[in-house]
C-alpha cells in the first residue's frame, strides 16, 4: 500500500478522510463516512451516499484497510 496516506491536515473537512488513487494516478481525498458501496468490476468503484462514483486503483480490501486504520488512529474502536 505505497499510495496509502492518512489525511491528518486539520484544514480538511470531516474526521474520516482517506487518500485513494484514481486510474490516472491522481490521489484524491474522500470522506470515508460517505462510502455507501465499494464494487470491483474489475476496477474498484466507490459509490458515495451523495450518488457520486469514484473509480480507483485501490482494491476493496485496501480501501477497507485504510478506513479501519484511520478510524483506529483517531480513537474509534474497530473490531
Amino acid at each position: 500500500m505505497a499510495s496509502f496516506a492518512l489525511a491528518t491536515n486539520k484544514k480538511l473537512k470531516g474526521d474520516c478522510m482517506i487518500y485513494v488513487t484514481k486510474l490516472n494516478n491522481e490521489e484524491i481525498v474522500i470522506n470515508s463516512d460517505l462510502i455507501e458501496v465499494i464494487e470491483e468490476t474489475p476496477n474498484t468503484i466507490i459509490t458515495l451516499t451523495t450518488g457520486k462514483k469514484i473509480i480507483t486503483k485501490d482494491s476493496t480490501k485496501e480501501i477497507i484497510d485504510k478506513v479501519i486504520t484511520y478510524k483506529r488512529k483517531i480513537g474509534i474502536e474497530i473490531q
